[in-house]
């Protein structure tokens, strides 16, 4: 491995809070699949793949912990909330990790690691990094620490499932349109409108696809109660 790679991962090991003694599992971990078949090595998906069951066990096991008195359809809820895209995007983003992902070459590529589906893949991949090397205790130390601000979240306060129900009540058709902010997602976040049966009633920014929607819909509500 080059002396430059080494030093890229020992600054995203200290990001990551974890110290991996086959260092080669976070360099598998952060290369991504078009730079593995221009190079003949291998790319994160194998990771990603244990890193995906890895998490849902150990998020399911806190979330039982945590909540005694909530039964199987609110811990569901909570779960899928926790492990969806957005939020494991958004503890990447967080964690400062896309910049060591290996790519291919050409601006196709270095676009692709940008998008949210890889950054819910690198989190995943780096998942079942840490658990080869050091255990599920390690994982779930990660796993815990870095999603500590979707596990604190109230699922009572799930604006945009509210906005949904609202509307399924009513039979009225319910709409949360989010778009790219002025200059892009990488500069300005995203934008978010919702709708009841094609009138707009709510619009939210955010630095995320969910936190923009779920503002969205947050606003659309505040706006009926003052109607109703």
């Amino acid at each position: 491995m080059e002396s430059e790679r080494i030093t890229e991962l020992r600054s995203a090991q200290k990001k990551i809070g974890y110290d991996f003694k086959v260092v080669e599992l976070l360099d598998t971990a952060l290369t991504h699949a078009s730079y593995a078949n221009e190079h003949r090595t291998e790319s994160y998906e194998r990771l990603e793949f244990l890193g995906d069951s890895v998490l849902g066990m150990v998020v399911a096991n806190h979330l039982l912990n945590k909540y005694p008195k909530y039964d199987e359809g609110k811990l569901t809820k909570f779960k899928a909330s926790v492990v969806e895209g957005e939020t494991l995007s958004e503890a990447v983003e967080n964690l400062g990790l896309i910049g060591y992902v290996r790519h291919g070459k050409g601006k196709a590529s270095g676009e692709v690691v940008q998008s949210d589906n890889v950054k819910e893949d690198i989190f995943e991949s780096v998942v079942g990094a840490i658990m080869l090397d050091g255990g599920i205790a390690e994982a779930e130390k990660f796993i815990l620490r870095e999603l500590d601000f979707a596990l604190k979240r109230d699922p009572e306060r799930d604006f945009k499932s509210r906005f949904n129900e609202y509307a399924a009540k009513r039979g009225m058709r319910a709409e949360i349109v989010v778009e790219d902010g002025e200059g892009g997602p990488l500069v300005a976040g995203f934008v978010a409108r919702a709708y009841l049966d094609g009138e707009l009633v709510g619009e939210g920014e955010g630095k995320s696809k969910k936190k923009a929607g779920q503002n969205a819909a947050r606003a659309a509500l505040n706006k009926i109660r003052k109607t109703v």
